[in-house]
Parts: C-alpha cells; sequence; structure tokens
C-alpha cells in the first residue's frame, strides 16, 4: 500500500508512517487514520526512518498476521531509541484484542487505540497526546455510525475501497471479528455517495464497497417505515455519474439473497465477481464452524448464481484442520472445490484465536497434517485456475490499467471478473479502460496484448 504523512501543528512540520496489516477494511481505515493526521496538518512520507508518527495498524483475525505485526511492532523499538521524540500509535484489531497490555509488552508505544473507536481516534489523539491539538475552526470531534470525513485513497490512483458498514454478528467459532469490530453498523447512504463523489475528483474509476459482510448492509427509515438492503445500495451506488466499476466484499452465503445476485446481474458497473467464503466443505464441520448452512445449500446457492449469470467468477476462503477435521471431512471440502471450480482461493491453516467458540474445542489436528492438506488443497484450486483461465485464451476482455509495472515495461490491471492481466507497454494508460486480446494464461493471472483497430479474434466472449 501507499503510506502517508502529516504535521502535528501550525509551526512543525511532521510527518507520519502508516503500516499496515491484514484484510481490504484494514486499508480502508488506514486511508480514515491517514486523513485525520492530515486534518492535524501532518504530512506523508514513504520513508520510516523520516517519520515523526508512525502508526501501525494491526490484523489479528489469524495468528500469522498477528505475529508480523507484533514483530514489526518490536522493530519500532529501535526507532524509538535514536528518537525519543518519535510517536508510536498502534490501531487496529491486535489493539482491540490486547488493549494496554500491548504497552506493557511494549514500553515505547505511545498510544493504542482499538478498532472499536476509530471513529473517535481524533478525539483520543487530543485527549492523549499533547502534540496534538484540535485544528483550529474545526468542528468537534464526534462519534458517529462510521466517520463522515473522506479518506485518503491509499491503495491506487485508479481504484478506491469505500467502507460500508463494519462489524459482525455471525459469531462463526473459528472467528475473532465480532469481538474486535463489535456489533454490525450501517453507513447511511448519502456518506457513501458523497465519499465515492469525493474519490472520482481525485481520478478513482473504480470502489470495492467494504464490510465484513457487506450483504447484511441495511438501514432502518424510521419516517418512511423503510428498510433498505445491500442490492438497493447497489443501484444507488450505479447511479453515480464517472464511475465505471463496483465490486464488494465479503459476502456471507446466508445472507446472499436472489434480490442480490439480480443486482449483480442486471446493474452494469456492477462486476462480474462474487467472493463467497465456504470454509469447509463437510456438513459435520461446517456446524461446528457455525457458519449456518449445509455443504448442500451452499452448492444450490452456486447453481443460482451461475444460472442466473453464467460468465461470473466466483471466488473463496477456506480453512483447513478446523478441531475434529477427519481425512473424510478434508475430502469432502475437495470435492465442492471439484464441483464449485473456484476461480481462486484464499487458503488457511486453523489457527485458534483467543475468546472465540472455536478456542474452546481441542486443537486437535496436527499441524503437519495440516500443512499437508493445505499443500493438496493449493494443488488443486491452482489446476482449476489454470484450467480456467486457459479457456480465456484468443478471448477479448476488458481490462481497466491501474498501474504501470515500470521495471518491466508492462501494465497491469484486471478484468470486470478480476482476474490480474499484465500487457507489454510502455505507454501510460493509467485509468482508462482498454480491449485485451489473452494470449497466455497462469493459475493467477493472464498476459495480453491490446487489441489494434480492424484485428479479429478468434475466440471472443
Amino acid at each position: 500500500m501507499r503510506e502517508s504523512a502529516v504535521k502535528m501543528d501550525n509551526k512543525v512540520n511532521k510527518t507520519f508512517f502508516i503500516r499496515t496489516f491484514g484484510c481490504q477494511m484494514n486499508v480502508a481505515d488506514a486511508g480514515e487514520y491517514a486523513q485525520h493526521l492530515q486534518n492535524f496538518g501532518l504530512l506523508p512520507t514513504e520513508d520510516l526512518n523520516d517519520a515523526k508518527v508512525v502508526l501501525l495498524n494491526t490484523c489479528t483475525v489469524r495468528q500469522h498476521a498477528e505475529d508480523r505485526a507484533l514483530s514489526f511492532l518490536g522493530q519500532l523499538k529501535k526507532l524509538k531509541m535514536k528518537n525519543e521524540k518519535l510517536k508510536i500509535i498502534v490501531a487496529g484489531c491486535v489493539a482491540q484484542r490486547l488493549g494496554e497490555d500491548l504497552k506493557r509488552r511494549f514500553p515505547h508505544i505511545d498510544l493504542v487505540i482499538g478498532a472499536k473507536d476509530i471513529d473517535l481516534f481524533p478525539q483520543i489523539l487530543t485527549e492523549r497526546l499533547k502534540d496534538f491539538q484540535e485544528p483550529e475552526g474545526s468542528t468537534p470531534y464526534r462519534s458517529t455510525n462510521l466517520s463522515t470525513y473522506q479518506p485518503m485513497n491509499l491503495s491506487t490512483d485508479v481504484t478506491a475501497f469505500v467502507t460500508i458498514m463494519r462489524g459482525c454478528e455471525n459469531f462463526c467459532s473459528y472467528c475473532i471479528v465480532p469481538y474486535v469490530r463489535g456489533k454490525e453498523k450501517s453507513r447511511p447512504v448519502e456518506e457513501i455517495i458523497s465519499e465515492i463523489n469525493c474519490l472520482i475528483k481525485q481520478g478513482v474509476k473504480e470502489v470495492t464497497l467494504l464490510g465484513q459482510n457487506v450483504n447484511s448492509y441495511k438501514l432502518q427509515i424510521t419516517n418512511y417505515k423503510l428498510q433498505i438492503g445491500f442490492a438497493d445500495l447497489l443501484t444507488e451506488v450505479n447511479k453515480i455519474e464517472r464511475l465505471e466499476r463496483i465490486r464488494f466484499v465479503t459476502s456471507h452465503p446466508k445472507d446472499l439473497s436472489e434480490k442480490i445476485i439480480f443486482a449483480i446481474r442486471d446493474l452494469d458497473k456492477v462486476c462480474e465477481h462474487l467472493h463467497l467464503p465456504v470454509q469447509a466443505g463437510s456438513n459435520r464441520i461446517l456446524e461446528k464452524m457455525n457458519r449456518k448452512y449445509t455443504r448442500e445449500g451452499y452448492l444450490s446457492l452456486v447453481a443460482k448464481i451461475k444460472d442466473t449469470i453464467p460468465e461470473i467468477a466466483i471466488t473463496t476462503d477456506i480453512i483447513v484442520g478446523f478441531p475434529g477435521e477427519t481425512e473424510e471431512d478434508f475430502q469432502d471440502t475437495l470435492d465442492l472445490v471439484r464441483e464449485v471450480e473456484f476461480d481462486s482461493a484464499y487458503t488457511f491453516k486453523y489457527s485458534p484465536r483467543p475468546g472465540t467458540a472455536g478456542a474452546k474445542l481441542d486443537d486437535d489436528v496436527p499441524l503437519e497434517v495440516k500443512e499437508e492438506r493445505l499443500k493438496i488443497l493449493n494443488q488443486t484450486c491452482n489446476e482449476i485456475s489454470q484450467k480456467k483461465n486457459q479457456k480465456l485464451i484468443g478471448t477479448k476482455q476488458e481490462v481497466l490499467i491501474e498501474k504501470n509495472v515500470k521495471q518491466a515495461g508492462k501494465l497491469e490491471g484486471r478484468t470486470r471478473t478480476n482476474k490480474i492481466v499484465f500487457i507489454q507497454s510502455r505507454k501510460n494508460l493509467v485509468g482508462k479502460k482498454v480491449e485485451v486480446k489473452i494470449i497466455e494464461a497462469y493459475p493467477h493471472s493472464l498476459f495480453g496484448k491490446i487489441k489494434q483497430k480492424g484485428e479479429k479474434n478468434e475466440n471472443t466472449t
């Protein structure tokens, strides 16, 4: 991600550096933290050693992500020893889970702010760090469902993440999110649209709507006795002028309604890609995970989606080695993967998270078994991805160019189905949609060339 920096008073320019671990939601949160810091007058820097404020934005969904964040935090001790005036702020989900225990373990931390308190970030800064004073002429900071500040775009100049809701109430037994993010809070439609319009002015062409479970988005309009759901939000965002593409993550299968499926089909700016975490293919494990659907229900939902939107790409999340997972359970997962033929999958070894229902179960699948199952699962998923991508050779694809890959003299972009495409070109086409002929395919990317006028496709979509 791109990092940024700011100034803490009107007399001395100071810089901030943000390091983010974790999901897209954390990247979006980083943009909000950055905007708040910028409101205090700090300036962005990409040089950690030049920063006067370092904000570490943490993730605790999996042990590996938490360990990486804590390792980086340990490294910051050397910087603090060199510069006692350096301010170190730890935010996000690890901060929420460990709280002040973090400061006891890492005394060089100046401030810990949990994920639930992101809306109070400016207020907490002014109350707890004397260097921060509320900017002159600003309105008092106050807590809202979600901040109304326009976050900085820290992804690319072309695409941006927009948070539409925070929190989760599903309580899957392996997941710590409901404990560190709190209850679901949906953001008003007008705020979302206002933010997207602001991003468009910065050059953004595509937005990804974010939530722990976007399809449970809902707003109750009391005066009109009306409830706005996620499909309604998609309809409103689709009306925004100059916005070219809409994506969203993540969807829980139990809340993916027919209305949402039809919205993906019918709204021209909504891309034909759906991230639909399955987590496991065994009914016994799904029940232990508290996923609230069955294998059969998931497969039926996928069949309905593919029947309604034949060209759609479906991606997923899968966990191996959940407590009690037998070889038969694992084979059920492999069978489901082969039947659905996911375009790609994010796969993980189970690691117990403190405070969750899963942490109370005996973590009885040996590490070596988890690693072997993960290896087999990844191989299976890659073979399917390769086969599906191979079918795209010779087709033409609409690709939104996101960035230049300078060292290789290439462009990088994505299809509407969210497949990464590299193009050999030194032209500056960032932000443009181009028609690309696919000539090579790999499990996780495609390679193509820009179609010239009059050139015919051997096989078009």
